[in-house]
């Protein structure tokens, strides 16, 4: 008696259609945790500025920094979204050159 064949495997164009259509790519995942962490840095030091008060800002560094380094490591933990992860933790660098830039332009009137 012979075995029956094995199903073959679909590699046509429409079972990779199906396979992109559910895959994000890498790029777009870190990307997006990028931009994410900009957007949030950018909302804070510079449409957010003016109302902080003088005295405690600091406190509101120490929690956008704390947020993004939480939100990075928790994403990082997660292996789908580990590029995202990494993206929002790469945004704490960018975020740090916003602060200074605003600090910067506060200092000599320029805000």
């Amino acid at each position: 008696m012979t075995e029956p064949q094995p199903p073959k495997l679909d590699y046509g164009p429409e079972a990779d259609r199906y396979r992109r259509s559910r895959y994000v790519e890498p790029s777009a995942k870190f990307s997006a945790g990028l931009a994410l962490g900009i957007g949030l840095s950018f909302v804070v030091w510079v449409l957010g500025w003016n109302p902080l008060p003088r005295r405690g800002s600091d406190s509101v560094a120490y929690t956008v920094l704390g947020v993004k380094f939480a939100t990075g490591i928790l994403f990082l933990l997660l292996p789908r979204w580990r590029l995202f992860g990494l993206g929002v933790l790469m945004s704490i660098v960018v975020g740090a050159m916003i602060f200074i830039a605003t600090c910067g332009g506060n200092v000599t009137g320029g805000h």
